[in-house]
């Protein structure tokens, strides 16, 4: 899976109008997700394709 392929899925869960309904405002919702720049998920998933890009581009 992509970086781009992960974080626009993982922005469903900020953009989702059906999601978001269960907060009462966003900032309540950023204090349950966190804020969608700083999800270490997204971060990780990046960091991992970074790691393995760098290796191919070694290995060629």
């Amino acid at each position: 899976m992509d970086y781009q392929s992960v974080s626009s899925s993982k922005e469903k869960d900020y953009k989702n109008t059906f999601k978001n309904m269960v907060y009462d405002t966003k900032e309540e919702m950023e204090s349950v997700l966190g804020s969608f720049e700083s999800n270490t998920f997204i971060i990780q998933q990046n960091e991992e394709l970074n790691a393995f890009t760098q290796q191919v581009k070694e290995l060629l």
